[in-house]
């Protein structure tokens, strides 16, 4: 079962923190693994962990898809520096598509240890770009199939 919400924020409140559907959190048997798309560390990407953070998961991680090396370690510098307390877990990128890539992740987790929620964040990011067509709906595609496993869109 998968299930995609999508929060957006007043307008008035741009900057401010993104906070948890509650509706999500009554249809989660217990507390979830929280995945967030990552590919750098920017203030999306901070609320996005802010945002699983309010989820009170059982483990939060950033998940990065390798398709440059060379961001790859900008981002594990920066997220070491910025970020010490939260995991980031960096996968190479399978046959060009990020969705195909994450899928492997997410079953895992949700097998082993589920529900996992898996969080994009709320604006289009060259790891956006990457993704098979169709965007976030590429990762819905890859992820269907998945049992306990939900997608959270964070619009703008």
């Amino acid at each position: 079962m998968i299930e995609n919400h999508q929060v957006s924020r007043r307008a008035g409140r741009a900057q401010g923190p993104v906070r948890p559907d509650v509706a999500l959190l009554r249809r989660l048997p217990r507390s979830p693994n929280v995945v967030v798309l990552v590919d750098d560390v920017r203030s999306s990407t901070i609320r996005a962990l802010g945002y699983g953070a309010g989820l009170f998961p059982r483990r939060l991680s950033g998940v990065h898809v390798r398709v440059n090396p060379r961001a790859a370690a900008r981002l594990e510098d920066e997220w070491v520096r910025r970020l010490p307390g939260v995991l980031l877990t960096q996968i190479e990128c399978a046959g060009g598509s990020v969705a195909e890539s994450l899928r492997p992740l997410v079953a895992s987790e949700a097998a082993s240890d589920g529900p996992v929620v898996v969080v994009l964040p709320e604006r289009r990011t060259p790891v956006f770009g990457a993704l098979a067509t169709g965007g976030s709906s590429g990762i819905l595609r890859q992820l269907q199939d998945i049992p306990d496993t939900w997608v959270v869109t964070l619009a703008a």
